[in-house]
């Protein structure tokens, strides 16, 4: 079990490496050059502390190494977490989308890795993503609810 977390958090981050230097020509030019990684996660929960971990170590390891070469530029990443809380019972959806829409928005995300587990709100900030194109890994149970590979792709055209 180990080694596929381990796995799991290497293809996210590769995942994320890819996405981000293809939307990273949207940070202004005033910023400072980093690929900026949101970890939408319910931390609250075994799931959101082991996947926490995992991120900031893989980021750790990576920036320890130097960081990721975008075109001739070395870039570290930066992790942003925040609370879904969409583990929590009672909690509405709609808590777990301004999450996701507070990252995107607020803390300016290039790339999202993980994301809500709660199949109706993983299905909500799929449509959010394509909305703000902003591309995400998800997680284990995103694939889980896309019924369609035509809903993917459609997550990914919306406007």
């Amino acid at each position: 079990m180990k080694i596929s977390k381990t796995v799991l958090v290497v293809a996210l981050l590769a995942i994320g490496v890819l996405a981000a230097i293809a939307f990273f020509h949207l940070r202004p030019s005033g910023e400072s050059r980093s690929i900026k990684l949101g970890a939408p996660l319910s931390t609250a929960y075994l799931y959101g502390w082991d996947a926490e971990r995992g991120i900031r170590l893989a980021v750790e390891e990576i920036n320890a190494a130097g960081g990721v070469d975008v075109g001739g530029e070395v870039l570290p990443f930066e992790v942003e977490v925040i609370d879904t809380r969409d583990l929590e019972p009672g909690v509405p959806v709609d808590d777990a989308i301004k999450a996701v829409e507070r990252l995107i928005l607020q803390r300016r995300v290039d790339f999202l890795v993980g994301g809500p587990v709660r199949s109706e709100a993983a299905l909500a900030v799929m449509d959010l993503l394509g909305r703000y194109k902003k591309g995400s890994s998800g997680c284990s149970s995103w694939f889980r609810t896309w019924p369609t590979p035509a809903r993917q792709a459609r997550s990914w055209r919306s406007s």
